[in-house]
């Protein structure tokens, strides 16, 4: 009995082929970042990738990845991106792996002629992760994506925390996808270029990437780019905004006062008359004080509601602004198209075919609630001589 036991395990083990299909990590070449760009009737292809050897401020090798940064580039031009990462891999002595990507940037010319033929190929393989976030460059992104980063060691991660912050729900590939498959509604995705920082004279300036706005779309391709107020306006209108802040002046005299706004909600309001169309963008915001430099004085209740007025005028303004830059663009990244699919599918249904003709020149309003909860733990402005508080 106890030899046929032994000779069961002993067959059972000759069965078992081990670990045949491994890969050992120092055989993978991980991806932590990709650049898409159009270069005539070519894809150019870029691909960051981190390496081990310098990683944790070690200074060693380590099967050829010794070097002064902790990252690789490497850019190729093919006809399709597949195409160009296959040229990739042979020249890559590690095999290449998308599973840690977290940033798909995608270049300005490239997304001008439409960003739907890449989408295949960055969702299509399960080891690329639809929760990489979009970005779109202004300029090639070839030349964001290679930029040194001074506090991240990756240019990647720096995108990838950068447009975290740009919007409430981060523009996630499984997210743009969604929005492009989507009726009555267009893409707007965060936007970034390569800057230099502001130093004080006789100090060095270094290159750093930063926010630039939003890249807005229209019909899946890039109609422009809106920065400034205006884009804060559209995030305000989307609801996408992630903890505006608002500076205004005073109400009486002179001095900034600026508000953040932790808080609020954006509710879009169709309103149809025979053929006429309209909408309403009603945005309810409950804000706390950051910043007064002015002598102007918030414990005073009269004065608190003077600036919430202000206040209020300031956010209908530019949420005014956005909306009619992105009408010209002919971009409804608002959704405004979207709301009437859900709430009026019939008028949709109506008007579905003319949409983007029809949109340009829609009323649109907007109408703002703000309500100042908390002013700070000083009262009135601070370091002021009583006499000058007014």
């Amino acid at each position: 009995m106890r030899v046929s036991v032994i000779g069961c395990l002993l067959l059972i083990l000759m069965l078992l082929t081990g670990c045949w299909d491994r890969i050992e990590v120092n055989d993978v070449a991980f991806v932590m970042g990709s650049a898409i760009d159009k270069e005539g009737d070519k894809y150019r292809a870029t691909i960051q990738i981190a390496l081990p050897g310098q990683l944790g401020g070690s200074k060693g090798g380590g099967g050829g990845t010794s070097g002064k940064e902790g990252w690789y580039i490497d850019s190729r031009t093919a006809k399709t991106v597949r195409q160009a990462n296959s040229l990739q891999q042979k020249g890559i002595s590690r095999r290449l792996n998308f599973s840690h990507r977290r940033t798909i940037l995608v270049g300005e010319e490239l997304a001008r002629e439409g960003i739907e033929p890449i989408m295949d190929v960055l969702a299509r393989i399960p080891q690329n992760r639809l929760t990489s976030l979009v970005i779109v460059s202004r300029g090639p992104a070839v030349h964001v994506l290679g930029t040194k980063t001074s506090i991240e060691m990756f240019s990647s991660e720096s995108l990838r925390e950068l447009a975290i912050v740009s919007m409430k729900v981060p523009r996630t590939l499984k997210n743009t996808i969604n929005v492009m498959l989507m009726e009555g509604v267009d893409l707007v995705l965060p936007a970034v270029n390569v800057t230099k920082t502001n130093t004080a004279q006789g100090v060095k300036s270094q290159q750093t990437i930063r926010m630039d706005g939003i890249a807005v779309f229209s019909d899946n391709k890039l109609a422009g780019f809106l920065d400034g107020e205006e884009a804060d306006g559209v995030l305000w209108a989307m609801g996408q905004a992630k903890e505006p802040e608002v500076s205004i002046q005073a109400p009486d005299g002179s001095g900034e006062i600026t508000a953040q706004f932790l808080h609020y909600r954006t509710i879009l309001e169709p309103r149809i008359q025979g053929d006429t169309i309209s909408f309403r963008i009603i945005v309810h915001a409950i804000g706390t004080i950051l910043e007064n430099e002015s002598k102007y004085e918030l414990s005073n209740h009269s004065h608190i509601e003077a600036f919430e007025a202000k206040m209020k005028q300031k956010i209908e303004k530019d949420i005014k602004s956005g909306i009619q830059k992105m009408q010209k663009l002919k971009s409804d990244g608002v959704g405004f198209g979207r709301m009437l699919h859900t709430k009026r599918p019939a008028v949709w249904k109506a008007y579905k075919s003319k949409w983007r003709q029809l949109y340009p020149e829609i009323s649109i309003e907007a109408h703002a609630e703000v309500d100042i909860e908390n002013i700070g733990s000083v009262t009135k402005p601070f370091a002021r001589k009583e006499k000058e508080i007014k």
